[in-house]
């Protein structure tokens, strides 16, 4: 991984569950990763933490999905700061969406159209643009690593957790010849990380 003219080695294999088994620091770390509207969600190793978007209070976003019943100001209207613009239909219930500052709103979708979580729903013009807050690159280094002896820890943890998925289907559908092919399957990836594993 390069960064600012830093580098740091990271070896990461995809799980067949959709994580990512992450070896950093002659350690391995089990990481999953959701993302919503507002936030990227990440757990590592148990722990979870957010990740919040950067946050553009000019832009109507729906914050779910659903139908969007109608504007509650005109287009072109002037809206105070947690005043609601609009309606969306979210099952067979009505939420309110209300806008985070004050400032002049334009749509851009109609009313009846269907929406998902992100859709645009409108700009608004802020009365104070300095509201707007915007990310900051990150202009530091990684952090330094010092390399260490190779490790299989991240090949060990990988693998058992196939060989569990293996021994749990044979169990289940008593056929052998699924439990050899498996088995085949699981040594070439051993000797060669390269093959795929969607068979596993």
């Amino acid at each position: 991984m390069f960064l600012n003219g830093s580098f740091v080695e990271v070896n990461a294999r995809q799980l067949s569950d959709g994580g990512l088994l992450i070896r950093l620091d002659d350690k391995s770390h089990l990481t999953y990763a959701k993302e919503d509207v507002s936030s990227t969600r990440v757990m590592i190793d148990g722990k979870t933490c957010m990740i919040e978007k950067e946050n553009d209070p000019t832009k109507l976003r729906a914050p779910s999905p659903g139908k969007l019943v109608r504007f509650v100001v005109e287009d072109g209207d002037h809206i105070e700061a947690n005043q609601p613009f609009a309606e969306i239909e979210v099952m067979k219930m009505y939420m309110s969406l209300v806008a985070s500052e004050a400032g002049h709103v334009r749509f851009i979708a109609q009313p009846g159209s269907v929406v998902n979580p992100g859709d645009l729903i409108g700009i608004l013009t802020l009365d104070d643009p300095s509201r707007v807050k915007h990310a900051v690159p990150f202009d530091g280094q990684l952090p330094k690593v010092e390399k260490k002896g190779t490790s299989d820890t991240i090949n060990n943890i990988f693998l058992s957790q196939f060989l569990l998925s293996i021994f749990l289907s044979f169990s289940y559908s008593r056929s052998y010849s699924q439990f050899q092919n498996k088995f085949i399957l699981l040594f070439r990836l051993q000797a060669d990380p390269r093959t795929d594993s969607s068979g596993l």
